[in-house]
């Protein structure tokens, strides 16, 4: 899923799914036991929500998925009516308002599962194993996956 690739700084860079996973000065999350605090957990996600919502695209619509673990809501388009089915022009900018509903939930579950891979690339060995242990957890990951 992920790839690493050089930079010229000689780091490695990440990215998943052609998404940039590299966010300069992002500590890894470490758990309380670990000496990590609530204002380090709160910079984590900010960062993470800052680099998602400029650096991909469709990215913005993660925001709140982050802040708040809502999942982003998309507006299906109203069917057409008969009369309106009638129309050509009517019917041409419904069959697109369509399409572009369809690549924006497909955009979503991608943009998920890379940012699940970005979250998971970042946090500590203890946090990771606390995470998956978590019997909630393993649920969703594999339904997100």
């Amino acid at each position: 899923m992920s790839s690493p690739s050089s930079n010229t700084a000689g780091s490695r860079e990440f990215s998943v799914g052609g998404r940039s996973t590299e966010i300069k000065n992002l500590k890894v999350l470490k758990t309380p036991e670990e000496g990590g605090t609530k204002k380090e957990y709160e910079e984590y996600l900010d960062k993470i929500k800052n680099h998602v919502s400029i650096k991909w695209e469709g990215g913005w619509e993660m925001k709140e998925l982050i802040t708040s673990m809502k999942e982003p809501s998309f507006e299906e388009p109203k069917d057409l009516t008969d009369e309106e089915e009638k129309s050509k022009l009517k019917t041409a900018m419904w069959n697109m308002e369509v399409q572009n509903y369809v690549s924006q939930i497909n955009l979503c579950k991608r943009n998920k599962g890379a940012l699940f891979a970005l979250i998971m690339n970042n946090v500590s060995k203890i946090t990771k194993g606390k995470l998956k242990s978590n019997v909630c957890f393993s649920k969703r990951s594999q339904k997100e996956i």
